[in-house]
């Protein structure tokens, strides 16, 4: 059983039908003008793309039948790529693309992404596609932009953006699909921690997409093995997958590790203890977390739900930089949508969680000190004192939080099984 997101109830007026191809448009371009004008006022939003670069080599090495793993990006051990061989198979275009053309290319998907993601969920929560929610969507992403998880993925070109697109277009659908479960297979198949997701389909009794996630993201290591089989056996087996130095001379202890482990480690723990903490912590964690998500994916919270899997899966990490965090952006859709209904309280902590995140001194300092992994769990934990409630009662609805997906007892959209 799969349960899917129809179109709002609510019929449009005539002639305000528009195909979502014009919508796209429309709001790609206001983005652009948007981007144009902030770059205009802070230079420092050219992008340096250095992650494209590597990406850009990988695919390269591969084409030329070179190891993937030997060397880094200038021929030195500085730089590797740290993704499996299919996920250089997936960059293998940028090699052939002229240099320039490739990273702008890069950069122009990852700018449209999150404007993109943000009207797919706002619809999906059963707003209406007319100029109101572009201008949302545009105030919205620009908003995001600023957030240090965005701006460095935008800045470096990390393929972070593109993990979360692949994993949102293909749990949040408004038709049913024999291949649900396709885009978090090669998810998981670029990087290794969306597999989370799978166990979030087995939790929320989407069996099918469960095994089609698996089947993919199987099918994907064997190509790997197929088109570049020493470099798959040093991935897998040779301890490339599990070595911290090829992210950073400084290790997990790194003040740039903003996991749990990291945490940990920089509080004094030795590495021994610091795993054994991590690993029985962090199977609790997920557990808990798995059921979280399961309760708000049936409260119709269907950013939330993505948002705090996203987020675990980067606090669980041995190694997150602060751009794997984009996964908090679905988390602010999410508020904000209920806030726009005229709830106060959602925006009570819209605002506090995205100066948080912003590309500010002292949101460094937050960051830098790796509180932003304590922040998620203290968010995880709110969201389930919330969730533990009957769905509609009176201090649900009184309390700002208890529609976070659609407005209560005046929800638009309209939830439906269809048994696959």
């Amino acid at each position: 059983m799969t349960t899917l997101i129809d179109r709002p109830v609510t019929e449009e007026a005539p002639g305000r039908h528009q195909k979502p191809v014009t919508w796209g448009i429309r709001i790609l371009l206001s983005l652009a003008v948007t981007y144009g004008c902030l770059y205009l006022l802070w230079p420092a939003l050219r992008p340096v793309t250095i992650d494209t670069r590597v990406y850009r080599a990988a695919g390269g090495w591969l084409l030329h039948g070179k190891p993937l793993y030997e060397v880094g990006l200038y021929g030195t051990q500085d730089l590797p790529f740290n993704y499996p061989p299919f996920a250089a198979l997936l960059f293998s275009p940028l090699a052939i693309l002229p240099g320039s053309f490739a990273l702008m290319l890069f950069t122009v998907v990852n700018l449209a992404i999150v404007p993109l993601v943000v009207w797919r969920l706002l619809r999906a929560m059963g707003r209406r596609a007319d100029h109101t929610l572009i201008a949302i969507t545009a105030v919205a992403s620009v908003a995001l932009f600023c957030t240090e998880a965005v701006f460095n993925s935008v800045v470096i070109g990390q393929i972070n953006l593109v993990l979360l697109a692949l994993v949102v277009f293909d749990l949040v659908r408004t038709t049913p699909s024999r291949w649900q479960g396709v885009g978090i297979g090669v998810a998981a198949a670029i990087k290794l921690t969306p597999l989370l997701f799978i166990a979030y389909l087995v939790f929320t009794r989407r069996f099918r997409a469960a095994a089609v996630a698996t089947g993919t993201f199987a099918g994907t290591i064997l190509i790997g093995f197929l088109i570049a089989p020493g470099s798959a056996v040093s991935f897998w087996f040779g301890g490339v997958i599990g070595d911290p130095a090829r992210i950073t001379a400084a290790g997990l202890a790194s003040g740039g590790n903003m996991s749990v482990m990291g945490w940990l480690l920089r509080c004094g723990l030795t590495e021994g203890t610091a795993r054994l903490v991590w690993m029985a912590g962090g199977a609790a964690l997920g557990i808990a977390v798995l059921w979280v998500a399961a309760q708000a994916h049936r409260r119709g919270w269907t950013a939330m739900a993505i948002g705090l899997l996203g987020s675990c899966c980067c606090a669980l990490s041995p190694f997150s930089w602060d751009h794997h965090w984009v996964w908090l952006l679905l988390i602010a859709v999410q508020l904000m949508h209920a806030g726009l209904r005229r709830r106060v309280t959602p925006w009570l902590l819209l605002v506090p969680f995205l100066l948080l995140s912003m590309r500010i001194e002292w949101s460094q300092w937050w960051n830098d000190n790796g509180l932003l992994a304590l922040f998620v769990l203290a968010l995880i934990g709110t969201a389930a004192a919330v969730l533990v409630r009957p769905a509609g009662s009176g201090a649900e609805l009184t309390d700002g939080l208890g529609d976070l997906g659609d407005g209560g007892g005046q929800r638009r959209d309209r939830l439906h099984q269809v048994t696959q």
